[in-house]
């Protein structure tokens, strides 16, 4: 099965950073309540005090979709527009193979 990871970066003031997190863990909940989310993260990077980090897995791109029409996405973007000063990248990756990090690559 073929499954869906998002990584990316977010820049918020590094004094905002941990109120942006707090304030988010409603909506991160929520996604991870959803039906083919297997995973959902905003992380504080500690390298970088002003980064934040997205990582999600779906099940499946129908997920990833039925995810974009429900409220909380929307609160997310909302959200994410009071804090956020610089969008860095954020990507979507079709996953088609997964092993253990030693494992090689099935081709």
């Amino acid at each position: 099965m073929e499954r869906i990871a998002i990584h990316g970066t977010v820049f918020v003031p590094a004094d905002q950073r941990d109120t942006l997190l707090e304030r988010a863990r409603p909506l991160v909940e929520a996604s991870r309540a959803e039906e083919g989310c297997l995973d959902y993260s905003f992380l504080a990077d500690p390298h970088d005090p002003t980064c934040v980090r997205i990582v999600e897995l779906w099940e499946d791109e129908a997920s990833l979709r039925n995810h974009f029409t429900l409220p909380h996405f929307a609160q997310a973007g909302t959200l994410m527009g009071e804090f956020v000063t610089e969008r860095g990248d954020i990507t979507k990756h079709l996953v088609t193979w997964s092993g253990g990090v030693m494992d090689d690559v099935a081709n």
